[in-house]
Formats: structure tokens, C-alpha cells, sequence
């Protein structure tokens, strides 16, 4: 599978497997390096930087099964989705606890990057994968709409929920004059579409 297949959300706090590939010189240090052929990765979004794989370890995969090499302590090495979003992965199912727990250390470390209770809601919403950015989860596409203006997308990052609107941070100055600019906060909904899709706009008066 490939994250430009299945979403993001098959990495997101979940470990996956890659091919070590043009990565031999950024993991040179890891344990294991000798052996390895692969890499157990741990998906996290970093607001700014978007969806994130941290290599937690090396691994020998052979098959079906792989066998991987403790973690190190003082080594780290991420991986934008953007540069793998087309690679192969295989998803760890089954033994996902076993992993958190053997390597505890690097995913409490990765908890730094968690988010507010509101924005870890909309991640879980499948409704608007369609309008996500592939690579950056909270950030999506919105109609920006004002009487006697044509509708403008603009792309907004999911801050918070609020009555029922969804607010978030505009991320690109819109080419006509609704009365927002980039970096403002401003509240969208979403609305189905006659296909039956999920669209999103703000209305400015």
C-alpha cells in the first residue's frame, strides 16, 4: 500500500514498515545498520511541517516477517510523508502494543507533537479526507464566498470547534477583497454537495 492510496491515517500514531532505500546514509548510525533492509517507522503530524514518520528502528524483513533491532537513544531521524507518499509501506496490525511498549522511550518523546482535543476530532473524520491536504491532514480546502465576488479555495488549517462552525487559520492571501487575509482566523462549515460529497466554505458579508 501507499499513503497516497490509503491516507494518512494508516501511519498516524501507528507504526509502519519501509524500504531503508535512498535513506542508508541518514540511519548509518542505527542499530543493526549492518543487516538492515527496513525501517519501523512511528507517523505523527507535525502541525507545520505536516504528516511525519519518525524512524524508530532498523529491521530485517525477509517475506512476510521482519525482525527489528532496539532503537537509539541518542539518534533521530524523521521523514516527511511527502518524500514516501508514493512508496510501498507495510502497516504493523497486529503487536502494535508490543512495539509502544518496547519502544516507549521515542513515542513519548513523539507526544510532544499531540494536539488539542478539538483538532485530534477532525482527524478521525473520514467526511473530509477528500478536501485534506495529502500531506498536511489539517489543512484543508475552503470556499472562501461574499456576495458579488466568485467563490475563491483557499486552503485552512483546522484550529478548534465552535458552535458548530470550524475554525481555522487561513493559509494563503485570497486574490480578491472578502474582508480576511492570510493568518486570520475565520470560521467554515461544511455542506454536502448534489454528488454527495463534502465540501467546506466561510461566508463574509
Amino acid at each position: 500500500m501507499k499513503i497516497s492510496e490509503v491516507g494518512f491515517r494508516v501511519v498516524y500514531k501507528s507504526f509502519a514498515v519501509f524500504p531503508i532505500g535512498d535513506f542508508e546514509e541518514s540511519v548509518k548510525d542505527y542499530l543493526g545498520v549492518e543487516d538492515a533492509n527496513c525501517m519501523l517507522t512511528y507517523g505523527y503530524i507535525d502541525v507545520e511541517q505536516g504528516l511525519t514518520l519518525e524512524v524508530i528502528a532498523l529491521g530485517k524483513q525477509k517475506g512476510d516477517s521482519a525482525v527489528f533491532f532496539d532503537s537509539c537513544d541518542d539518534r533521530r531521524f524523521f521523514i516527511r510523508a511527502g518524500a514516501v507518499i508514493n512508496e510501498e509501506f507495510v502497516a504493523i496490525g497486529n503487536g502494535i502494543e508490543e512495539f509502544k511498549e518496547r519502544y516507549s522511550d521515542k513515542i513519548d518523546i513523539i507526544a510532544y507533537y499531540d494536539a488539542e482535543d478539538d483538532v485530534e476530532i477532525t482527524r478521525t473524520w473520514n467526511k473530509i479526507d477528500k478536501i485534506r491536504h495529502p500531506e498536511f491532514p489539517d489543512d484543508v480546502l475552503v470556499g472562501i464566498m461574499k456576495e458579488g465576488l466568485q467563490p475563491e479555495g483557499c486552503w485552512v488549517r483546522i484550529k478548534e470547534l465552535n458552535e458548530g462552525k470550524i475554525m481555522g487559520t487561513l493559509l494563503n492571501e485570497p486574490t480578491q477583497d472578502f474582508g480576511c487575509h492570510e493568518g486570520d482566523l475565520i470560521p467554515f462549515k461544511l455542506f454536502e454537495k448534489k454528488d454527495g460529497s463534502i465540501a467546506a466554505a466561510s461566508y463574509f458579508k
